[in-house]
């Protein structure tokens, strides 16, 4: 049994933990709000946050570079709660299929993380995610 632990369990997270249990998974979901799925905002209170955008405006998902078996699925920006289901499919698809970047459909390719690091990289920054 495949055991995946998903971090941040919004819309997206707990569309792809739904998906992993589904096939057969051993899920464990960890967030850091006090209920699950994030604090609700209050009519009390009210404040504007930015949204997670990359500097493309692409999405991220897939394997972070140079850790196949370390998922990444962010920087969505507004349409992130549209695109939770499509997102955790395609997750899902990659943590049942078990395999690298290198097996991933070409569709996957402009999403994945290691075109930041290709990029956006700081001069002098190592180039494997830090290994």
């Amino acid at each position: 049994m495949t055991s995946v632990l998903v971090a941040g369990a919004g819309a997206m997270g707990f569309a792809a933990a739904y998906r992993l249990a589904g096939d057969g998974c051993e899920v464990t979901v960890v967030e850091a709000a006090s209920r699950v799925g994030g604090s609700p905002a209050s009519l009390s209170r009210p404040w504007t946050g930015a949204r997670p955008m990359t500097p493309d405006g692409l999405p991220v998902v897939g394997p972070l570079t140079g850790r196949d078996s370390v998922l990444v699925a962010s920087g969505h920006a507004k349409p992130g709660v549209t695109l939770a289901p499509a997102t955790a499919e395609l997750i899902t698809a990659m943590v049942n299929a078990g395999t690298g970047v290198g097996a991933l459909p070409d569709t996957v390719r402009p999403f994945l993380p290691q075109r930041l690091v290709t990029r956006y990289r700081r001069p002098g920054a190592p180039t494997t995610g830090g290994r």
